[in-house]
């Protein structure tokens, strides 16, 4: 991993064969994971009263993807919690209203790590700008398409609002709501150019693989639970009242 990005912020070159197939054993396994989840065969145990952790998925993504990583938070002793999946027809900004209830109430037990994958990083950081935050709070961004993707063009909904021609408002603020941690992914087709995963005035590393690979990697998790462990100081946090998505044996 290095914190240089791969390539300048507007060039979008056309994709490595080598990248296509990394992208595509990545995608196999997502999917693989939520199909697992979905039927119940992958289970989470319930968290001891520990940091909270609140993740967000992608579009088209349930929280299977999510799975190798929530065990190793589950380890560190954290409280995990799913927040309501997007809608892909709902523009950012909707969705974003929609899950700002959850993320303010999460905060009211104490500091919250938000970790959004894909356009769940986007949803996430528009909701942090509009919610009363808590001190200690931090975002962890897995391949958000922040400033935009050449691929937006092609879906309807929230995607329309990340295209290269017209990135969120917020795309080049170097002040942020909350510490950031952005995470891009070196193979990455859906997020192109890859630099777009990146914010300015933000913690920025490099992970090898697609675009779910730091989710799915050694590197990511040990890059994720670092930033989890370094920025998460002790504190009495109350358990979180069970929300629909949490992990948790049932």
């Amino acid at each position: 991993m290095s914190g240089e990005p791969p390539e300048a912020p507007r060039a979008v070159p056309k994709p490595r064969l080598k990248d296509v197939v990394l992208e595509l054993g990545t995608q196999l396994y997502s999917f693989a994971l939520q199909l697992l989840v979905l039927l119940r065969i992958l289970r989470l145990p319930a968290a001891s009263d520990g940091p909270i952790v609140a993740l967000l998925p992608g579009y088209l993504e349930g929280r299977g993807c999510f799975w190798p990583l929530a065990r190793h938070l589950r380890d560190e002793a954290c409280q995990v919690v799913v927040l309501p999946a997007l809608s892909s027809l709902q523009s950012i900004k909707a969705n974003a209203n929609r899950i700002l209830p959850q993320v303010e109430a999460l905060m009211r037990n104490g500091p919250v790590t938000f970790i959004g994958h894909s356009m769940g990083a986007v949803v996430l950081y528009q909701a942090l700008r509009q919610a009363r935050i808590t001190p200690g709070s931090t975002l962890v961004s897995v391949c958000g398409p922040h400033r935009g993707t050449a691929i937006a063009k092609y879906f309807p909904g929230a995607a329309q609002n990340v295209r290269l021609s017209r990135p969120p408002s917020y795309a080049l603020h170097r002040i942020h709501p909350v510490p950031v941690l952005c995470l891009g992914s070196r193979a990455d087709i859906i997020v192109r150019p890859r630099s777009a995963a990146l914010l300015p005035a933000s913690q920025q590393i490099w992970a090898s693989g697609g675009h779910s690979a730091p989710l799915l990697t050694s590197a990511g998790h040990r890059a994720i639970l670092t930033w989890v462990r370094t920025r998460t100081k002790p504190a009495a946090y109350s358990r979180v009242p069970t929300p629909p998505g949490r992990l948790r044996n049932s």
